[in-house]
């Protein structure tokens, strides 16, 4: 199945696309402004996209050979006109691939100045013909957004319905899961491309210079009646409404885990991205007996070859978080092998950030608070790392890392390195800290490759300054190498300063 969502921009295409790509298990997948009929076949058999095209011959043969499924999403032409410069403005300065002529909509803070009144009067009749040459299209389906906003399950039913049915269940949780405000969150945090929906707002924010072009100026009207539109303010058609229809799902009534656990966006989302049978077995997802949904989230991901067996433990959400960007693949591409550790480190701090993942998905790092130590000293990306590479005896010492004082971790990492010949009788020490950040850092051992030998004081000289720095370590750390140059004993300056004493300088 090949879906392109076609037609005029700002009339929720974004919302459609994602939409059906849930209901038929579709990746979505990027086409140029201009169609290019090898990308289009490189992106495989099954996908969905969304671009502002024309019904143009090239894209019309090879949608009919490939059994594309053209869909126009329209919309009222003054609600576009509303969430296109609201676009435009979150753009400013960003290369909008929506037809270079909406760029001066960013040139104006007033929504109805004279700025967009030119727009209208010069520009926007060519943004509506999109939509409206592919209503002369045969086979290309249209859905309007009214429909879809007022009543979802039923706009979604007919679409879906002639293009292969699903279930009224399963387009339930497809439109639970494309809700407006949760694709906000995990989508588009700063609203560029889905902001708050809604129909018939151009009735207060529209003056009426605007309205008047829509009523009188040429082409409007007739490209009005062309898709089904009017500005009469009296029709009940034109009512505002700023709520959607409601659809009633797992989390409808309520956002939290039994034991008050907040059911967060990514936490929904991987539930409604969840295959049908595993869904029915967690009809109640707020559950958080053995086998739940909650029980679920927290275990080893049964990807993982080994079981989640090697520290640290990667779980089904943190696999799931990983499934879900190409910029993670593309950065820790063995996510349970040689990314392991790399990767569980970017979940405990970005992803728990990103997400605001509650403290009990990351329990399985002792570092699960991941702040600071019990003695106040900051943590520190790095020294997570460092403890997860460490061997299993090794860590079985400390079973709570983040404790402080006497046979610590934290103490270990400021003690002199076992594998130094001399250990901490030579100034400056390399610390087992410094002895681990050496190890993984292989442009500084190309630089200095005699780390306990000639290279010693090059090597404290970056550590105390230049990795400081860099991995924000807190000054206790790097405060032992720079003490031993005072503290360890050379024979040659203390009998010097006996002499002294002696002497009575």
């Amino acid at each position: 199945m090949k879906i392109i969502i076609v037609g005029t921009p700002k009339t929720g295409n974004t919302w459609v696309k994602h939409l059906l790509a849930d209901v038929y298990n579709l990746p979505v997948v990027p086409l140029n402004p201009e169609f290019d009929a090898n990308e289009a076949a490189a992106a495989g058999p099954n996908w969905i996209s969304h671009q502002h095209y024309l019904p143009k011959q090239a894209l019309l043969t090879w949608g009919k050979a490939n059994g594309v499924i053209f869909i126009s999403v329209i919309r009222h032409p003054a609600d576009v006109l509303i969430s296109l410069w609201h676009h435009i403005q979150k753009r400013k300065g960003e290369n909008v691939d929506i037809r270079q002529s909406a760029s001066v909509l960013g040139e104006t803070r007033e929504i109805g100045g004279e700025t967009t009144l030119g727009f209208v009067e010069n520009h926007f009749h060519v943004y509506l013909n999109l939509s409206i040459a592919w209503l002369q299209v045969p086979g290309a389906m249209t859905l309007r957004y009214e429909d879809l906003w007022t009543q979802p399950l039923e706009a979604l039913a007919r679409l879906t319905d002639a293009i292969e049915p699903r279930s009224r269940e399963s387009l339930k949780l497809s439109l639970c899961a494309c809700e407006l405000g949760l694709m906000q969150q995990l989508l588009d945090p700063e609203r560029k491309l889905i902001r708050q929906g809604g129909t018939g707002a151009w009735q207060q924010l529209l003056p009426k210079t605007i309205k008047n072009a829509f009523t009188q100026l040429d082409p409007y009207p007739a490209q009005f009646a062309a898709l089904g539109y009017s500005m009469d303010e009296s029709d009940p058609a034109n009512a505002p409404r700023a709520n959607p229809g409601k659809v009633d799902g797992p989390f409808s009534k309520k956002l939290h885990f039994d034991d008050g656990t907040p059911i967060t966006p990514v936490l929904m989302k991987a539930y409604f991205d969840l295959p049908s049978h595993l869904r029915a077995r967690w009809l109640d997802p707020q559950s958080i007996s053995a086998g739940s949904f909650y029980a679920w989230l927290k275990q080893p991901a049964a990807a993982d070859p080994v079981k989640g067996q090697p520290h640290p433990v990667i779980s089904e959400l943190a696999h799931y978080i990983h499934g879900q960007r190409s910029d993670l693949q593309k950065v820790f591409p063995d996510p349970f092998g040689a990314n392991r550790s790399e990767f569980y480190d970017w979940f405990l701090f970005n992803a728990r950030k990103e997400y605001s993942l509650p403290t009990c998905f990351v329990t399985q790092n002792p570092f699960s608070d991941a702040t600071s130590f019990s003695d106040g000293t900051a943590n520190a990306r790095l020294l997570v790392r460092a403890y997860l590479d460490l061997p299993e005896p090794m860590r079985a010492r400390w079973p709570d890392p983040s404790k402080a004082g006497t046979d610590s971790y934290l103490a270990w990492l400021k003690a002199p390195a076992s594998a130094d010949p001399v250990g901490g009788n030579t100034a400056p020490i390399i610390t087992e800290l410094g002895a681990y950040l050496y190890s993984i850092r292989s442009d500084v051992r190309a630089i200095m490759p005699d780390l306990y030998g000639a290279h010693r004081v090059d090597f404290a000289d970056w550590f105390i300054s230049s990795a400081a720095k860099e991995y924000g370590l807190h000054r206790s750390l790097v405060l032992p190498v720079i003490r031993s140059w005072a503290q360890v004993k050379i024979p040659a300056v203390q009998a010097n300063v006996r002499k002294q004493k002696q002497a009575g300088v």
